[in-house]
C-alpha cells in the first residue's frame, strides 16, 4: 500500500517528509500548524492538503499571496498527483507516494 506524503525541496524544513493523514495537513505561519513554516509570504493559515475518496486535493485556506501547483495559482481547490510541485511563498513541496512497511502476518500450514 502507497501511503502519501508532502517532501519538502526548498525553503525552511528542506529534505522533510510530511504524512498526509486522514486529518491532512495544514501548512502556514501559525505553530498550529502541521508544518509550519517562517516564511512573510505564507499566511498564518495558508493551505490545507487532504486525502479524499477522489484523491489527493490542495486547498487555499484564504491567503493573501496564494498557492501554486506546478507554477499555476490554485483559486480555491485542486486536485494533486505524485511528482506535482505546491509552491507556498519560497516552500516549494513535492508529492510523494511511499510504500508502507507493513509486517505480514506468519502463514499458518495447514494440518
Amino acid at each position: 500500500m502507497s501511503v502519501p506524503h508532502l517532501l519538502c525541496v526548498s525553503g525552511g524544513p528542506q529534505g522533510k517528509r510530511f504524512l498526509i493523514g486522514p486529518e491532512g495537513v495544514r501548512i502556514g505561519r501559525d505553530p498550529t500548524n502541521t508544518v509550519q513554516i517562517s516564511d512573510p509570504e505564507a499566511s498564518r493559515f495558508h493551505a490545507e492538503v487532504t486525502l479524499r475518496e477522489n484523491g489527493l486535493w490542495v486547498q487555499d485556506t484564504g491567503s493573501r499571496n496564494g498557492v501554486f501547483v506546478n507554477d499555476r495559482r490554485v483559486t480555491s481547490s485542486k486536485s494533486i498527483s505524485p511528482g506535482d510541485r505546491v509552491t507556498i511563498g519560497a516552500h516549494v513541496f513535492t508529492v510523494e507516494l511511499i510504500e508502507a512497511r507493513g509486517r505480514r502476518a506468519p502463514s499458518i500450514s495447514p494440518r
